[in-house]
């Protein structure tokens, strides 16, 4: 069960393939060890759960103690509650039905010992099914919601129904991450816009949402993945650390209580 002093951050993106696993991953790694929080990771992806295999530990299992499930430990103040701990073959594909994922996200939030964390962030599914409604049902206070998108034409749609989602149940939007925004060569050192991003402003604001950080494409959060090392610990002298410091700083302003 999630205490009521812990602190509840959705990570929505309502479509794949924005990098929103590997964000939530790196900002949780900074939080537990340039702001020693003690923080816990919710992955609610369960067709797809990538974030054992981002950290390195997807071939650890959760364990149980006084009947409660035990999230995988990271660091000795970050840990993770994956579906992912779970398969047995992680080559099939993940099949169940709706009301398998509403069984599993109930162990997850109600089964599971999430005593005494500051924080608890929510790799939120990108559809609205029984999984994430669940979560919404179960847990009584949830203190924002960030949001990570690309500015590609097609998801501009994906980010405002995020948005909408976020205003429905009454959670403050933190903001828009503005991710793979452009891309610099290594040869010339000049700068391509990958995606045109007009309309992006436009939307939000509609909604009174900001974008409170833009990330460049980098080469190496896709070799930190490989690899299974968060990006902020392999690559601590990048540029790129200061942009998710931004984001951290961000979310301690909008969820303080």
């Amino acid at each position: 069960m999630i205490d009521e002093k812990t602190k509840v951050v959705l990570f929505l993106s309502n479509k794949g393939g924005t990098g929103k696993s590997t964000m939530i991953a790196n900002i949780s790694y900074l939080f537990a060890t340039h702001y020693n929080a003690k923080v816990g990771i919710l992955d609610m992806d369960f067709y797809n759960p990538d974030l054992p295999s981002i950290f390195g530990v997807e071939n650890r299992k959760m364990g149980i103690q006084n009947k409660k499930l035990l999230p995988v430990k990271i660091l000795p103040n970050l840990y993770l509650a994956s579906y992912g701990f779970f398969l047995t073959d992680k080559k099939l594909p993940v099949i169940m039905r709706g009301v398998q994922e509403k069984l599993i996200t109930e162990q997850f939030i109600l089964d599971t010992d999430w005593s005494d964390f500051d924080y608890i962030f929510v790799d939120f599914p990108s559809s609205f099914s029984d999984g994430g409604l669940t979560l919404m049902d179960r847990i009584e206070f949830i203190d924002g919601v960030l949001i990570i998108t690309s500015s590609q034409d097609i998801t501009l749609i994906d980010t405002e129904r995020s948005i909408i989602f976020a205003n429905q149940y009454n959670i403050p939007v933190i903001g828009v991450v503005e991710n793979m925004i452009n891309i610099t060569c290594p040869n010339c050192k000049s700068v391509l816009e990958l995606y045109r991003r007009e309309s992006l402003d436009e939307i939000l604001s509609l909604y009174n949402v900001e974008v409170i950080e833009k990330i460049p494409f980098d080469r190496d959060l896709l070799i930190s993945v490989d690899l299974g090392i968060p990006f902020i610990e392999k690559f601590k002298d990048s540029n790129l650390v200061e942009n998710l410091k931004n984001i951290c700083e961000k979310i301690i302003q909008k969820v303080k209580r």
